[in-house]
């Protein structure tokens, strides 16, 4: 979907307002799409964005490894691919600066690198802006060994 009114709003709520059980109902209306339930068929992993240690503090809770385990899939890894720094908040930068943000932002533990190596990854996260955390988590996926990066988002800015 759009990430414009009402959706920005019960996304907006879902990640900052203590939300977390709206997952469930997320990840139940994206599997009414037959496209978004077979991604998640063809894929070998789910990964969801990571959290920095200070934002998952701050929120408690990770909204995309949330949305990961909603889809009841046994196929995902919530803690593959971790966050390497604290990044500042990305709403309202600009594609240069989200970049340089997430420079070298993620990294995979070697002892995790047989969950992605030769895989297909679904790789999950609630918005996508400018793509530059997906860019960047993709990069070093397919740096860790993974065959192929699909990418699902709850929404995506117009």
């Amino acid at each position: 979907m759009d990430y414009h009114y009402p959706w920005n709003n019960l996304i907006s709520r879902w990640k900052f307002g203590q939300q977390p059980a709206l997952a469930r109902y997320a990840a139940h209306w994206m599997l009414q799409d037959a496209r978004i339930q077979a991604a998640i068929d063809a894929a070998d992993v789910l990964i969801p964005i990571p959290l920095s240690k200070e934002r998952m503090r701050e929120r408690g809770y990770n909204q995309a490894a949330l949305l990961a385990q909603a889809f009841k899939s046994h196929k995902h890894q919530l803690h593959c691919l971790a966050r390497t720094h604290h990044a500042m908040a990305q709403s309202g930068s600009t594609r240069a600066q989200r970049l340089r943000n997430l420079r070298n932002a993620f990294t995979i533990d070697t002892a995790q690198r047989h969950h992605i190596q030769g895989k297909k990854v679904l790789l999950i996260d609630d918005v996508m802006t400018t793509g530059a955390t997906l860019t960047a988590a993709s990069h070093c996926l397919l740096q860790a060994g993974a065959r192929q990066i699909h990418v699902l988002c709850m929404a995506r800015t117009p």
